[in-house]
């Protein structure tokens, strides 16, 4: 997953640079197949209500209660999806719970 999450990061930034050339549509059309062909690849991210269960158990696994166990909540996280998670969103969401 990570070597594909790579690919997906370089092929995204060199489509970026041709949009903004805008010289060679064929060339943009093929990395933008490029990058949904990559991201089909990868497993679904965990968001949403599935995303906030998860945080709700982890942060009662854990007995977390203060901002300062962000870091282990978010670890966790990593740790229960593989890294498959909306990151900003789930951060939004442990910070709000973690009073």
């Amino acid at each position: 997953n990570s070597m594909i999450k790579r690919l997906i990061k370089q092929t995204s930034e060199t489509l970026e640079m041709s949009i903004k050339a805008g010289t060679d549509q064929d060339r943009t059309d093929n990395l933008t197949e490029q990058v949904k062909i990559l991201e089909s690849l990868l497993p679904a991210q965990v968001s949403g209500e599935e995303l906030e269960a998860l945080i709700e158990q982890v942060i009662a696994e854990l007995g977390a209660t203060s901002k300062k166990q962000m870091g282990q909540v978010m670890g966790a996280l990593g740790k229960a999806t593989g890294g498959n998670f909306d990151k900003p969103a789930a951060a939004k969401i442990v910070g709000a719970k973690l009073a």
